[in-house]
């Protein structure tokens, strides 16, 4: 196994490094690139029938100066698609089974009577990142704003009580994390912006968010989706985005996370499988722990 992992300029370099790091461990060799060198430092695998490329939140193509292409990981249309936050809501609002999908309004539609109940919107641009660029406004002032040829979208604001991001590879869960926030009342609970994430153990994962995040996994298009998932004061599990580059940091002493660890594993798997689990309603969190990481040890 040959792995190139891309990643661009400000993005995913920590993480893409641990990967890599990690990967070798694995039985691999992989090397790290960022899409703006000129320099391409596995010349040598190219035609290499075992090579790979992951592409980490960017959608990058080798240059493969006419010898056969590379397989990728993490297609550019996914990334695209979930990079588009506005394009992926108004997606979702189209499937069947809307549970879990908030109400998206954006410039042009329509407040219905249920919708004007709801006093407080968080609105946002149709894309962003680490939870900027975020306003909260009333019913009367979105209205307004609706009208103007404003270009964002706006989502109903739920009190939540918890918020998770479920990792999930092909349709599986290799790792949830619960994020403790900086500072509760904030809208947006960024770890990005202060907080940390805790791993949440196999046996106490929230089955309703597992589910909804490797439900919603399927219409990314992607192999990696880190799904952003909040619970209310009613236990009622709701998406919030997904993440085609979910940030993998060390542990403060530079060594590797068990998060890091899952996400390779999978990967490593997903190499060699590239197959898409389907989505199952199950009961228990060993109906949607993805094989790399569960083989019947504990955790």
């Amino acid at each position: 196994m040959k792995v190139l992992i891309v990643h661009r300029r400000h993005q995913g370099h920590s993480s893409t490094k641990a990967l890599s790091e990690l990967l070798e461990t694995l039985g691999g060799d992989s090397m790290v690139w960022r899409n703006d060198r000129s320099f391409l430092p596995v010349s040598r695998w190219l035609g290499n029938a075992d090579f790979k490329v992951v592409r980490w939140g960017c959608t990058a193509t080798i240059p493969t100066t006419g010898l056969s292409s590379c397989r990728y990981v993490q297609r550019a249309s996914g990334i695209h698609a979930v990079n588009d936050k506005l394009g992926f809501l108004q997606k979702l609002s189209l499937l069947d089974n809307q549970q879990g999908i908030l109400p998206v309004l954006s410039s042009g539609s329509t407040i219905t009577d249920d919708q004007a109940d709801n006093q407080q919107w968080v609105v946002r641009p149709p894309t962003h990142s680490q939870g900027r660029n975020l306003r909260v406004m009333h019913t009367s002032a979105l209205s307004n704003l609706i009208t103007s040829g404003w270009r964002g979208y706006a989502r109903p604001l739920v009190q939540k009580k918890a918020e998770y991001r479920v990792f999930v590879m092909n349709g599986k869960a290799v790792n949830v994390v619960k994020k403790t926030p900086s500072n509760p009342s904030d809208v947006a609970w960024n770890v990005a912006q202060g907080g940390r994430f805790d791993n949440v153990r196999w046996g106490d994962w929230p089955i309703n968010v597992v589910d909804l995040a490797c439900r919603i996994s399927q219409e990314t298009g992607l192999n990696l989706t880190g799904m952003d998932i909040m619970v209310d004061h009613d236990d009622n599990a709701w998406f919030i985005e997904a993440n085609s580059a979910p940030s993998l940091p060390y542990n403060s002493d530079g060594s590797h996370t068990y998060r890091q660890k899952c996400v390779a594993k999978g990967f490593a798997y997903t190499l060699d499988n590239p197959e898409v689990f389907p989505y199952t309603k199950g009961e228990t969190w060993r109906d949607y722990v993805h094989p790399a990481i569960y083989g019947g040890e504990t955790q």
